[in-house]
């Protein structure tokens, strides 16, 4: 697996959101928000979900979306998918200059199974900012050579980004422990 460059946060508690380069060429976005309920359209700092964002020139850009539903004082990722996912393209994507509709997303659900999400983006002009319409989301399991919806389905899915993206995320996720949810894979 790809180790990232060690980051100065790995020795205490992660502060978000976070922009940091894994290589010359692979830069990572990591954000912890939430979203008070299902229909709320605006995020708040911390709570239950977790995007780890990765980019690479000349590969798609890969999303990682946890749902740390047991840390969350407001709505799931799955109940608040369209917001969230509107929240990573409107924050994550614009600073690279990136398209968010030719990246992939995925979900980690707080059962540990993972999703490919499928953003469905209404008509509209690329990095309009506050004005991007929010997408209507769709899933379907992440599913690689006989495995499905694993961590390992995941990694051999996206072996190109897979394992930078995970490794983001395990050291959001065991910084978090003993809070985080039961069902996500440990590392």
């Amino acid at each position: 697996m790809n180790k990232p460059v060690p980051h100065a946060s790995r020795h205490s508690k992660p502060a978000f959101p976070r922009r940091s380069r894994i290589d010359a060429q692979t830069s990572v976005f990591i954000q912890r928000f939430h979203f008070k309920s299902a229909a709320a359209r605006t995020p708040t700092a911390g709570g239950g979900i977790l995007s780890v964002t990765t980019f690479r020139p000349g590969i798609k850009p890969l999303v990682l979306m946890v749902d740390l539903q047991g840390l969350n004082d407001g709505s799931s990722l799955t109940n608040a998918a369209d917001a969230a996912v509107h929240h990573v393209a409107h924050t994550a994507f614009p600073p690279l200059g990136a398209d968010h509709r030719s990246a992939t997303w995925v979900e980690l659900d707080s059962d540990g199974n993972f999703d490919l999400m499928h953003p469905l983006w209404p008509m509209e002009k690329p990095l309009q900012g506050p004005q991007l319409s929010h997408p209507s989301v769709s899933w379907q399991p992440v599913r690689h050579e006989g495995m499905s919806r694993t961590l390992q389905a995941f990694l051999a899915k996206f072996p190109e980004l897979g394992a930078i993206v995970w490794d983001e995320a395990a050291v959001v996720l065991k910084s978090l422990q003993p809070k985080t949810p039961p069902g996500l894979p440990q590392d």
